[in-house]
């Protein structure tokens, strides 16, 4: 009984320390986020190229990355994905370079490597999940530095595929400004969604392995077993 209980106590620890963690790393993601709503600059219909953010954009926002100037590179053929993401990291001094085929993006980051590559998984002619295998081989070959990769995914059940293509981060569509942004800025502080995943899986576990244990204290309060073939006998 004793041991038993010493588990409970420490599973709940776990429990709680996880928690805390949690807490603490989502703290730190809201402070990185700007607090006023920036103003949207819709790129043309056939928008390819760099998207510079103008310098009439508030002043009070904060930078993805502490470097003056952080570059993105976006790989996408949908318009409305691409003013979205342009949209979303519209702060001064961060330039998005726009891509619309899978094939360019090797020779775009060998030419310029950016601090950020965002994949979108259905792209014309070769696809985000290919592209970003594309990149990793290329990087384990020493023939690319290391950039960390966020794809935008279709669907949930689309996670594994991004985890088995080794990108640092993914995000289900539909987007939002503020989830890209928290999303971005945790790749370029070094982060990885890899870590994240894990905890969140240990945090069940934990939680899967206390919840059994109560339910066997409240049998155990019940008093004797009944025997059986017998029938319980009434109170007086």
């Amino acid at each position: 009984m004793v041991t038993r209980r010493s588990r409970v106590a420490s599973r709940a620890t776990l429990l709680r320390n996880t928690r805390l963690k949690l807490i603490k790393a989502s703290s730190i993601c809201q402070s990185l986020v700007a607090p006023a709503r920036l103003q949207r600059h819709k790129p043309s219909a056939h928008f390819s190229g760099t998207y510079q953010i103008p310098a009439s954009c508030s002043t009070q926002s904060r930078p993805l990355a502490s470097k003056e100037v952080t570059d993105v590179l976006l790989a996408s053929d949908a318009d409305w994905l691409i003013q979205e993401v342009c949209s979303a990291l519209s702060d001064p001094g961060t330039t998005v370079r726009v891509v619309r085929a899978g094939a360019e993006v090797r020779s775009t980051v060998s030419a310029e490597p950016p601090n950020l590559v965002i994949l979108d998984l259905q792209i014309g002619n070769m696809g985000g999940m290919a592209t970003c295998m594309d990149l990793r081989l290329e990087v384990g070959a020493g023939r690319l530095d290391p950039v960390p990769i966020l794809m935008l995914l279709d669907r949930e059940a689309d996670i594994f595929l991004a985890q088995q293509s080794g990108a640092e981060g993914w995000l289900v569509k539909p987007l939002n400004s503020f989830r890209l942004k928290m999303a971005s800025v945790k790749l370029l502080s070094g982060g990885n969604m890899r870590d994240e995943l894990a905890e969140s899986s240990e945090t069940e576990d934990a939680i899967g392995e206390i919840e059994p244990t109560a339910h066997d204290h409240e049998d155990v309060g019940d008093g004797l077993d009944q025997p059986e073939g017998e029938e319980p006998e009434e109170a007086v």
